[in-house]
């Protein structure tokens, strides 16, 4: 059975040759501290032990480009340190895209709540006017919902400005009694306060 040496120049020159024995003996050596610096970086032993296997792997995959005149100590601890580093920078990237995949989710929440409340106030009101006397309910949205001036709507309907006036305020107090009466609209004021007579 052949020697496995204890010098490192030795080891290295069997591990680029494919020594299965030379680098189990390195990850003997080496496995110990390694993991402990790695595990004063991530806090987490989990992943220390994840990025220990991988800097190992890492030296068998990439062993014939190792220069055995250089400290292998050395190597390692370079390689484990920027792989934490890679490490670190994948996941405050992640965070950044998680942050904004949430903050997109919340704006397109808020527009659509928004949406739904707007629907559902514009059907609160449609009900409201539909319970208005047919010509009332006509002048009403003639001047309130399509813009109308009372003079146009006047001229329309051959009665005098006073009349549409007085139509458009009996609307008013109607509309506001039948939204009083829906139990806990919250936006019946603001509503009754968006179709007051200026």
């Amino acid at each position: 059975m052949n020697r496995i040496p204890y010098n490192e120049i030795e080891l290295l020159g069997l591990l680029r040759q494919g020594d299965h024995r030379a680098f189990q003996r390195i990850y003997e050596r080496y496995k110990i501290e390694l993991g402990l610096r790695i595990l004063r970086m991530v806090k987490s032993e989990e992943l220390a032990e994840e990025l220990l296997q991988d800097l190992f792997l890492r030296l068998w995959q990439q062993r014939e480009q190792i220069d055995i005149e250089k400290s292998l100590g050395a190597y390692l601890y370079r390689v484990g340190k920027n792989m934490v580093i890679d490490l670190l920078r994948r996941a405050s990237k992640e965070q950044q895209i998680h942050q904004q995949i949430i903050a997109a989710s919340t704006e397109l929440y808020r527009h659509v709540e928004e949406s739904l409340f707007a629907k559902e106030n514009a059907a609160i009101l449609h009900q409201a006017i539909d319970q208005l006397p047919s010509q009332r309910k006509k002048i009403f949205i003639h001047c309130k919902l399509e813009g109308m001036s009372y003079k146009e709507v006047a001229e329309l309907y051959h009665i005098s400005t006073t009349t549409v006036n007085d139509h458009i305020q009996k609307s008013m107090h109607s509309i506001r009694d039948f939204l009083s009466k829906k139990p806990g609209y919250q936006l019946s004021i603001i509503i009754a306060l968006f179709l007051e007579v200026k």
